[in-house]
């Protein structure tokens, strides 16, 4: 089965942008997650803060 040039390009851009999108929706819960996380610990501290307790 040969394919042109043209199909074959089609086709990586097609397979490059859905791994980019489903890499974007992983990224953007994952920050999501970590912000929640963040919130519902409380603040404890920045960096070279040192902490209590």
């Amino acid at each position: 089965m040969t394919s042109d040039p043209l199909s074959s390009l089609a086709l990586s851009v097609t397979l490059s942008a859905a791994a980019l999108y489903a890499l974007y929706w992983t990224v953007r819960r994952a920050v999501a997650h970590g912000i929640r996380d963040a919130a519902s610990t409380g603040e404890q501290g920045g960096e070279g803060e040192p902490r209590e307790g």
